[in-house]
């Protein structure tokens, strides 16, 4: 793809994935890089497909780099991407400081925010979209919080809920992931993507739980 427009239609004849008008604004190259992480997710993850209704752009709070709703849209900060250097940079900084998983970069930054549509996936199969009973278990991190609960047990069937082991082994991950459920699952989606086998083990159990629940994964 040369340019933008020839990414977005790409994006959405072949993933059903959407560009708005606002993704002009994003740096090309930046975009690019992203894009050829989160095309293997949505490859793996036919279920996406469903659930995300698009991409678009919008400066935001916080320094977010970018977001993900439970309606599917997933949003970018120009001002957090102003172009692919500028992004790998401050990316590598915070691997640095163990903020994201090790082996990552900025490339992985929408692999991220698919984890959190494949959560919203499955509120949405199991609430129905749109429902107030959908929206808490999103803001509770319901169905994120009963994967990991999960993954911590299959590690170690004596596991419980609170301890310096379910710290810890979050923060094998990253130290994003220790935030919420929500935040752990979609950390552990780029510590398996970046990493392949060498990522950590609850990344490897929350991915295989995900892909049972989530099905259709070629």
């Amino acid at each position: 793809m040369r340019n933008m427009r020839e990414l977005g239609n790409y994006m959405e004849r072949r993933y059903n994935v959407p560009f708005a008008e606002g993704m002009e604004k994003m740096d090309f190259e930046a975009v690019m890089g992203m894009m050829v992480q989160a095309e293997k997710v949505l490859h793996d993850f036919p279920a996406l497909q469903d659930q995300v209704k698009g991409m678009s752009s919008a400066r935001m709070g916080e320094g977010a780099y970018a977001s993900a709703d439970l309606n599917g849209r997933i949003c970018m900060n120009p001002e957090r991407i102003p172009d692919r250097a500028a992004l790998m940079r401050d990316y590598a900084r915070d691997v640095a400081h163990g903020y994201h998983p090790r082996g990552s970069d900025g490339s992985h930054l929408l692999v991220h925010e698919l984890g959190h549509q494949m959560e919203a996936a499955l509120v949405n199969r199991r609430y129905g979209s749109g429902t107030y009973a959908a929206n808490r278990a999103w803001r509770k991190c319901t169905v994120s919080g009963e994967i990991v609960a999960e993954a911590m047990t299959r590690l170690d069937a004596n596991w419980r809920s609170h301890g310096k082991e379910t710290v810890g082994r979050i923060s094998q991950v990253s130290g994003y992931a220790r935030r919420n459920p929500s935040e752990t699952l979609a950390e552990c989606m780029v510590d398996v993507y970046a990493n392949g086998r060498r990522a950590s083990p609850l990344s490897k159990a929350v991915f295989s739980i995900t892909k049972e629940r989530l099905g259709g994964i070629r």
